[in-house]
């Protein structure tokens, strides 16, 4: 049986085996069970009275082994405790793009998708409305292994709704469940300061209520600074959601979390510029009544904000 300290952290994950809490996961490790090879049709000696639930086990080893052997990551998805998942980080994080959309409005069923930015580690990839972003799901195609923040909750239903997709193509991991069982709750800015990320100074405050009025500066006063800006924004969001992703793996003592390619803020500069100009009804209104519309709606998401 193996006692190496080699061993992939995503084989040593147990917890999701049927009958195994933390008492007899305790009591495999001290009969020598390290990890889903270890478990063979017959119990050890130390655990003969498991007897009568151990083919259940045995079975559990055996499709682990077998998913793992077929690249099968939907199924580590699918099956792993949320306490666990942050093992597949481990394993693909190479591999991993990390998503994070934009949206017209905060609240409304009616809102859309206004950015969406997915970060490989070295790339940005940015799509943005009246654009390309009805590209994305073929990229989305493309990809091995997808990480958000709250994306579960809010960004890959909106995304599905937004492209009339049945599901996610791709496996995923939620970045805020991981970071829970860690202790670090709360919004993603709010786990950056605990884990000392700091964002780059000119987008720094932004946030969500900004990102719509942003968006609403390019798509009806042709503001190309709004455009770039909330792309950025968007961006940052990716790009916090590698730095956090690396922290948590920290925290769990991997070893495959170094940053060989420095700042990966620097991937901000890729953000390309708009090579076309909107044309759009209001642009033909007066510049002041361009500006009291978008004053009108900074104000209400300020309230929104407050309450």
């Amino acid at each position: 049986m193996s006692s190496s300290s080699d061993i992939l952290p995503l084989k040593q994950a147990f917890a999701h085996f049927p009958n195994i809490g933390p008492v007899r996961l305790r009591l495999m490790r001290q009969a020598g069970i390290r990890q889903w090879d270890d478990i063979e049709p017959n119990p050890p000696p130390l655990l003969n009275n498991w007897s009568y639930f151990w083919e259940d086990i045995y079975n559990a080893a055996v499709d682990a082994r077998e998913a793992f052997a077929n690249g099968n990551l939907q199924f580590f998805t699918q099956n792993l405790k949320p306490s666990d998942r942050w093992r597949l980080l481990h394993l693909k994080l190479n591999q991993t793009t990390f998503i994070d959309i934009e949206t017209s409005g905060l609240e409304s069923l009616d809102n859309y998708i206004t950015t969406i930015v997915a970060f490989d580690g070295q790339k940005l990839h940015t799509f943005v409305k009246n654009e390309n972003l009805e590209d994305f799901p073929d990229f989305l195609l493309t990809l091995k292994f997808i990480v958000t923040y709250n994306g579960s909750t809010f960004d890959l239903p909106k995304i599905m709704r937004e492209f009339n997709l049945p599901n996610i193509p791709v496996p995923h991991v939620d970045l805020r469940w991981l970071c829970h069982n860690c202790f670090l709750d709360g919004g993603l800015k709010n786990i950056e300061k605990t884990l000392n990320i700091k964002r780059p100074e000119d987008i720094r405050g932004t946030d969500g209520n900004d990102a719509v009025i942003l968006w609403n500066q390019w798509a009806k006063l042709n503001d190309h600074n709004a455009r770039r800006k909330l792309v950025k924004y968007c961006a940052a969001d990716t790009i916090s959601l590698l730095l956090v992703a690396r922290k948590l793996l920290e925290i769990h003592h991997c070893d495959n979390v170094q940053d060989n390619d420095g700042d990966p803020w620097r991937a901000l500069d890729q953000i390309p510029q708009c090579k076309t100009n909107h044309i759009t009804p209001v642009q033909n209104e007066t510049c002041n009544t361009q500006h009291s519309i978008n004053d009108r709606l900074k104000a209400f998401l300020n309230k929104k904000r407050r309450h």
